[in-house]
C-alpha cells in the first residue's frame, strides 16, 4: 500500500478569490472612507468573505487518497464524502483520470476533477493509485 496522498485545490481558485475579494474589499473600504454610507458598509462583507475564502483555500485539501479510498472535503466546513461508498468498487487510474470501477464492471467518475486539483498533487495521487492497483501506467 502507498502512503496517504493529500491533494490541494488548483492555485487558480484561491488566487482568483484573493484578487476579486481584495479588490471588492478595497473599493468598498475606500468608498466608506470617502463617505458613501451604508452601501459601502454592505459591500465590505462580501469582499471580506471572498478574501477569506481565498486565504483559507490556499492550503485547503481538495481530497485525500489512502488505502483504496478517496475522501473529498466540502469547500467550506467539516463535511466529507468517501469514495467508494456503500455501492463498493475500486478506485483506478484511467490514463490521467481517477475513476471508480464498479463491481459490475462499469466505470464512473470518482467525484474529483483534474482541472480542480494542484497538478503535482494530482500526479502523486495517480501514482499512488497505480501503485496500489498494480497498474504500471
Amino acid at each position: 500500500m502507498s502512503e496517504p496522498v493529500s491533494v490541494r485545490y488548483a492555485r487558480f481558485f484561491p488566487v482568483t478569490a484573493l484578487i476579486l475579494g481584495g479588490a471588492a474589499l478595497a473599493a468598498n473600504l475606500l468608498a466608506l472612507i470617502l463617505g458613501a454610507g451604508l452601501a459601502a458598509c454592505v459591500g465590505v462583507v462580501p469582499g471580506a468573505l471572498i478574501t477569506w475564502l481565498g486565504v483559507s483555500g490556499w492550503k485547503r485539501e481538495y481530497f485525500s487518497y489512502a488505502r483504496g479510498r478517496i475522501v473529498i472535503g466540502a469547500l467550506v466546513g467539516p463535511i466529507t464524502r468517501e469514495v467508494p461508498g456503500r455501492r463498493g468498487g475500486t478506485i483506478v487510474a484511467d490514463g490521467s483520470r481517477i475513476r471508480l470501477l464498479l463491481p459490475d464492471g462499469r466505470r464512473r467518475g470518482a467525484g474529483v476533477a483534474r482541472w480542480s486539483a494542484h497538478g503535482g498533487d494530482w500526479a502523486r495521487a495517480v501514482a499512488a493509485i497505480r501503485s496500489d492497483t498494480g497498474d504500471p501506467g
